[in-house]
């Protein structure tokens, strides 16, 4: 219900949700706190006045923080241009700035930079020379071979990057995707002058399947994780930003992904009833219509099972081994909850 009430952004105000204190903090924890802040402001939140001071702190901080990753990534990059060469801005630094109203709303954790030509390592020492360092016990050796060599920190300016030299890890499903490799990526380079100086993105339409294709990726390993919610996020103020959403030039698998993703953009924005695509197994559809309204988190636990043996049906065999055992906890779980909550009735 939290993430839904993000479709209610810029629209008429109508039946405040009454957000208690420890719902503000959850989305202020998981960096949702700015939009939130605009939707009480907007009148679509009815808040303690607790909740309220906790919401627009956490709106005040993003825009602190938000100013400095604007700023260190203003000077990351002059350093690498200034070497002769040429990074481009990957994810939520590009999304924040390119398709968020306000970019602070995007909160982000590091900076991401595509270093193409084999230039990622060059890009790594040049960091390195201006303070950057592996902060963690972890040797740089462990991320050869990886999309993207080991992450730095700065403990001045307080901020972690990443330098890519692939879009997608040789892990996912789509590290063939034609449109994320060489020659595709260099015609789908663009240059945006519009800020304090020229600034290399992905073309639109790449970024948003780029931002797919991890999302539907780190659903096998990170189910439940609330950072699964922010790619969903992105997509949503990219739809809104106009930007087209026509797949008919990838692999099946890829818009397969794009599909989910609309499916559930649409369900945040109330597209509409919608037929029941992602939802195999009607057994469990059944079990979450039984449930009483008290048993939410129970009926959460069963949606994500059922939706997780969809994409253990949909997927290559290599997904489907771990998807199906994080159905398999996911649904023991979901029984023993159910088991425990009717002693307790019992009792």
């Amino acid at each position: 219900m939290l993430l839904h009430l993000v479709g209610r952004l810029n629209q008429p105000p109508s039946d405040p949700y009454p957000i208690s204190e420890s719902e503000a903090r959850l989305v202020a924890d998981n960096g949702l706190g700015p939009l939130f802040w605009t939707l009480a402001q907007q009148g679509h939140l009815g808040a303690s006045v607790q909740s309220i001071e906790l919401l627009q702190s956490a709106d005040m901080t993003a825009r602190v923080i938000a100013a400095r990753s604007r700023n260190s990534l203003l000077q990351i990059l002059e350093v690498l241009e200034n070497a002769g060469l040429e990074p481009v801005v990957l994810k939520g630094a590009d999304v924040a700035q390119r398709f968020y109203p306000e970019p602070h709303w995007r909160v982000m954790g590091d900076l991401d930079l595509l270093l193409r030509n084999d230039t990622g390592h060059e890009a790594l020492k040049i960091l390195e020379a201006e303070g950057f360092r592996n902060p963690t016990s972890h040797p740089d050796e462990l991320w050869d071979g990886h999309h993207h060599v080991v992450p730095v920190y700065h403990p001045d300016l307080k901020q972690w990057v990443e330098i890519h030299h692939r879009l997608i890890t040789d892990k996912s499903p789509f590290q063939e995707e034609a449109v994320f490799l060489e020659p595709a990526l260099g015609q789908n380079v663009v240059t945006d002058d519009s800020g304090e100086r020229p600034i290399r993105f992905l073309a639109p339409a790449l970024t948003r399947l780029h931002t797919i294709a991890h999302w539907y990726f780190d659903l096998m390993d990170r189910w439940g994780d609330p950072g699964l919610q922010r790619p969903i996020l992105d997509c949503l103020f990219m739809r809104r930003s106009g930007l087209s959403e026509d797949e008919n030039r990838e692999s099946q698998e890829l818009v397969r992904a794009c599909k989910l993703m609309g499916f559930l953009l649409d369900e945040l924005e109330d597209e509409g009833p919608k037929p029941p695509l992602w939802w195999p197994l009607p057994g469990n559809i059944q079990q979450i219509h039984e449930l009483k309204p008290g048993d939410s988190a129970l009926r959460a636990e069963l949606a994500s099972a059922a939706f997780s043996e969809y994409l253990v049906s949909a997927t290559r065999p290599g997904f489907q081994a771990k998807l199906l055992r994080a159905w398999v906890l996911v649904t023991v779980r979901a029984l023993t909850q159910r088991i425990t909550s009717r002693q307790r009735q019992r009792l």
